[in-house]
């Protein structure tokens, strides 16, 4: 469901990732194009402390402010979107982070001007959200292989190389990471795969690219992926079905186990971390549900 509004008639504070100097940089140039869109902005804080992130918007929102603009990139997203499900405040994305696969998700453009004609459009529309405990994501969860390509990559090396940052250290993890046992239980069912990969998908881009072209923001339903793993045939299966995702060909792979599903629990052998949208803070086992219609955002 979607309507129109007003975002004249919106208190708006933006709150923006100026970690990195590009942040920082595209912040004062975001400033000058809402002015230029006539865009009046009652806050706008670029902050280098990611952590601030969630203070940041907490603050404002109890200082009145009823919309809240994120600049930066998915894990930037991630920890503002819990407080915007409870406080119940209008969100809106600008793209600054490197894969940006939320705003791909949405259909938002990449270029910082189109992205603020959109959120001038004031098109809002309620999407579901994951949820993981007390913690929502807003695009991707994972276990495995992207977890520690994701912990391996430098910063520095991801602002200088953006999204081709990932591959080499991709295809380094995919030669020595080793397949995990998962149970996964399902509809009242349990089930033991050897994988090396679990993609959990409420959005259709992960790192930048399509690799789940069938999930939806706003159907009521996640997307589960799990690539299995028994040998080296296998994890070139995976290098494969990768490239071939570039493309935004949604191949049937047989090695690879998908299904939709409204609540899903995941137990490993040992403790293994869990990416939520690029971050990992939490542990399995997990059990993961969907907040259906849980947080309103404008998109296209």
């Amino acid at each position: 469901m979607s309507a129109i509004v007003d975002i004249s008639t919106k208190s708006i504070a933006l709150i923006v990732n100026g970690k990195s100097q590009r942040g920082r940089k595209l912040f004062k140039r975001a400033l000058n194009l809402f002015a230029f869109n006539n865009i009046v902005l009652d806050r706008a804080i670029c902050t280098r402390e990611p952590q601030e992130i969630q203070k940041n918007v907490v603050d404002s929102i109890n200082s009145g402010i009823d919309m809240v603009i994120i600049g930066g990139g998915d894990g930037t997203v991630s920890e503002a979107v819990d407080f915007g499900v409870k406080l119940e405040v209008l969100f809106a994305v600008l793209p600054l982070g490197t894969s940006n696969s939320f705003a791909r998700s949405l259909n938002m453009p990449l270029n910082l001007e189109s992205a603020i004609k959109i959120i001038k459009s004031g098109k809002v529309r309620q999407i579901d959200l994951g949820k993981i405990g007390e913690d929502y994501f807003a695009n991707t969860a994972n276990i495995g292989l992207s977890v520690e390509v994701n912990r391996s990559v430098n910063n520095d090396f991801k602002r200088s190389f953006g999204r081709m940052a990932y591959l080499p250290i991709a295809i380094w993890n995919l030669i020595t990471f080793e397949p995990f046992d998962v149970t996964v239980t399902h509809e009242g069912q349990q089930a033991k795969y050897k994988c090396i990969e679990i993609l959990i998908a409420n959005g259709q881009f992960q790192g930048g690219v399509p690799l789940a072209l069938n999930a939806n923001l706003g159907n009521g339903i996640l997307i589960a992926k799990i690539f299995l793993c028994n040998n080296w045939k296998d994890k070139l299966n995976l290098l494969g079905y990768w490239f071939m995702s570039l493309f935004r060909h949604n191949i049937i792979n047989r090695r690879i186990k998908q299904f939709s599903f409204e609540q899903l629990t995941l137990a490993t052998v040992a403790p293994m971390f869990v990416d939520i949208d690029g971050e990992s803070n939490i542990k399995t086992p997990i059990t993961i549900t969907v907040a259906e219609g849980a947080l309103s955002i404008i998109t296209p």
